[in-house]
């Protein structure tokens, strides 16, 4: 199979995957009796992560370092920017309440520990344990403070029909965003590219897919607590899970001379993600083309 059409292929399973992941989320959803956007913020955003993270461990393994950092930043900062633009150009999302207080909050605070340890340099397995017990409660608090959903008179899926869909679809995602790395990352390396800028730009692209693809369907639905609660999510799980897993393999540097300009954008980002929540608890589409405009101003850095 050549370069360009694995690459097609990548991207139309992309596509089927984010189709798949919503209709599953959203029947997962109604069957345990819990809002779109509780079940977007955990299964789903877990889910469309686990390619970052499937790349960031077998980046640590070989000793690719820079790949992993590259990675949660560039793919943190395609999320606020790229996809949540995107989405909100398509749909202006709403700002539910309990998100603007509990869950805004805790995507500043993990962009700031990610900054944190690029200011000091690196990462060790006692500070990455302390990022997993960080989620694990966070995951907890979540689903405890969950408001029951009434159920709708409509037939309800089963669960394990329901479960088996969106297992499904985080399979056909990863799959399809390995198949599109691989082969992008071939081609970047042809071109002569540093390996902390393909983390920070074909592996970050190629990994947000499925949070891109996902995203854009659940727009074209009208399905704005699913796109909102998949990107906090899958936000906060890459500063937690990723780093905090990897560090348990060993100490891993963060120099800020390669990333310390993309931490402050990420910060930048999720401090602006505030401000517009907080002007009537929506995402309206200017605000939408103003996050695209960020993303595009931190590519033309990246590129100069």
């Amino acid at each position: 199979m050549t370069l360009t059409l694995a690459i097609v292929a990548g991207l139309a399973l992309l596509y089927g995957g984010g189709e798949m992941l919503v209709r599953g989320s959203s029947g997962l959803a109604r069957r345990l009796g819990l809002s779109p956007f509780v079940v977007s913020l955990t299964v789903v955003a877990f889910g469309t992560s686990a390619p970052e993270l499937a790349a960031a461990l077998a980046a640590i393994l070989r000793g690719s370092e820079d790949l992993v950092m590259g990675n949660v930043l560039g793919s943190n900062v395609a999320n606020l920017g790229l996809i949540l633009g995107l989405s909100v150009l398509l749909r202006p999302v709403a700002v539910a309440p309990s998100a603007f207080r509990r869950d805004l909050p805790l995507l500043v605070l993990t962009s700031l520990i990610l900054l944190a340890f690029l200011a000091r340099g690196r990462i060790t397995p006692l500070t990455g344990l302390l990022l997993l017990i960080l989620l694990i409660g966070y995951t907890v608090l979540t689903l405890r403070n969950a408001q029951p959903v009434p159920a709708d008179d409509g037939p309800r899926p089963s669960l394990l029909s329901s479960l088996a869909a969106v297992t499904g679809a985080v399979a056909v995602l990863a799959f399809g965003a390995d198949l599109l790395v691989e082969n992008a990352v071939t081609l970047a390396r042809l071109w002569g590219v540093g390996e902390h800028l393909i983390g920070l730009t074909v592996i970050a692209l190629g990994t947000s897919l499925p949070e891109l693809s996902s995203c854009l369907v659940a727009a074209s639905r009208g399905d704005g607590d699913f796109i909102f609660g998949n990107l906090l999510g899958s936000n906060i799980f890459n500063v937690l899970a990723i780093l905090g897993l990897s560090a348990q393999a060993g100490p891993f540097r963060t120099p800020w001379q390669l990333f310390g300009a993309e931490g402050l954008i990420l910060v930048a980002l999720s401090l602006l993600l505030v401000l517009f929540s907080a002007t009537g608890l929506r995402i309206a589409r200017r605000e939408g083309v103003c996050l695209l405009a960020c993303y595009g101003g931190y590519l033309a850095y990246l590129a100069a």
